[in-house]
Order: C-alpha cells, then sequence, then structure tokens
C-alpha cells in the first residue's frame, strides 16, 4: 500500500534514501522490512526501540507476550538514534527527542520549514499516547519508569510551541479536512497551535484517568 500511494505521487520507492518514525509497533514499522528490500534505504530508529523492531516486535514491553498481535517482519536497524540525534538529506534537517510512555523508544521529531519567506516551527509528537493494557502507576507497571517516562514526555511536549504539528495517525490532525480545505486556503491550513495544544491535553488525561 505504501509502495502504490508513493508512485501515486509521482514518486520512485526505489529512491527512499532514509525511513525514521515514531516509534515500533507494528502500525508504524510494519512496512519497513519490505520497503528497505526494494530501496536499500538507511533505516534509522531511537535506541530502545532498535531491538522490537530487529526481532519483529518480541521485546515489545506490552504486545511481545502476544506477538501475533503486533508483530511484524525483522528488519536490521542501520542508524541507533540517540536523544537530539539529527536525521538530515539534503537540505532537510530533524531532530530526534526522545519521548518514551508508548514504547520505550517513542520519537518526536521536531524541524523546521520556510514558506514564502516565514519560517515555521515543525514538530510531530509521539510517545505520550496509552493503549489499553497499559499499566503506568502502581506495584506492578508495564515497565520499570514508566509513570516518569510519561510524566517527562507530556512535559516536554507541553513545552513546545509549534506552528504546524503532524500526528503518526492522520485523524490526529484533521489531515483530510485540512487538505480539502488548501485549495481556498493554502498553506495557513496547517498552522494549528491550538489543535497542538489540545491533543497533547488529551493525550495527558487520558493516562492520568486509565494509568
Amino acid at each position: 500500500m505504501i509502495e502504490a500511494s508513493i508512485k501515486k505521487l509521482g514518486f520512485d520507492p526505489k529512491a527512499i534514501k532514509i525511513m525514521i518514525n515514531g516509534h515500533g509497533h507494528s502500525d508504524h514499522a510494519g512496512g519497513f522490512a519490505y520497503l528497505k528490500k526494494l530501496s536499500g534505504a538507511v533505516l534509522a530508529i531511537m535506541e530502545p526501540d532498535v531491538a522490537m523492531v530487529e526481532d519483529g516486535g518480541k521485546s515489545d514491553f506490552h504486545y511481545g507476550a502476544d506477538w501475533k498481535v503486533m508483530g511484524q517482519e525483522p528488519v536490521k536497524v542501520d542508524r541507533v538514534l540517540r536523544d537530539g540525534d539529527r536525521v538530515t538529506l539534503g537540505d532537510v534537517s530533524l531532530t530526534a527527542y526522545s519521548t518514551p510512555g508508548h514504547t520505550r523508544g517513542s520519537t518526536t521529531w521536531i524541524t523546521q520549514i520556510v514558506e514564502a519567506g516565514k519560517v515555521y516551527l515543525v514538530v510531530f509528537p509521539d510517545g505520550g499516547g496509552f493503549n489499553p493494557g497499559y499499566r503506568v502507576a502502581g506495584d506492578n507497571p508495564s515497565y520499570p519508569g514508566i509513570e516518569n517516562d510519561y510524566r517527562k514526555t507530556h512535559h516536554f511536549h507541553e513545552m513546545l510551541k509549534p506552528d504546524m504539528w503532524f500526528g503518526f495517525h492522520t485523524e490526529y490532525f484533521d489531515m483530510e479536512a485540512k487538505h480539502a480545505r488548501m485549495p481556498k486556503e493554502g498553506i495557513s491550513v496547517w498552522v494549528d497551535p491550538e489543535g497542538y495544544r489540545a491533543f497533547v491535553a488529551g493525550k495527558e488525561t487520558r493516562v492520568r484517568r486509565r494509568g
């Protein structure tokens, strides 16, 4: 599906140079093995999620116990990322920040774009989400330190003040509706600091209620 979508946009999937993601679950990493075979792209993953990407999800703190739920084809990681590392291709550079919780290696990406002479701060937040069955508080957490990880991640996200933000599920930032508005409104449809604040607050509230 990803390969077909890239072709539909007029690009060659074999030309992919670098692959990154938000975290190692199969809906965010499941296509890496296929696309790497296709393109030979360099796969860059935040260090705590490297093992689960390379073993197909078996070492995930939650889904590893029932591997078939979130299992995926294993793939070799070429570049191990750490907090603050940059990934650059041409004139595009993104900074990776370690924001664990949802997985140990959840990664928030930050970059800037320039349009019509104006600079926009762009954030791709990850790590603050809570899945059914996660145990955040109490004597039997899903992994040691998960509660503190969530606190740090939520605080980090709260401190960011992006002009634009994009999530790793398109419904997070209402992509379809915003895209439909673009012909009339242009790039301004993506400027949504209020939506970002609401998204971050919602993630934090959900963890507090269910943790």
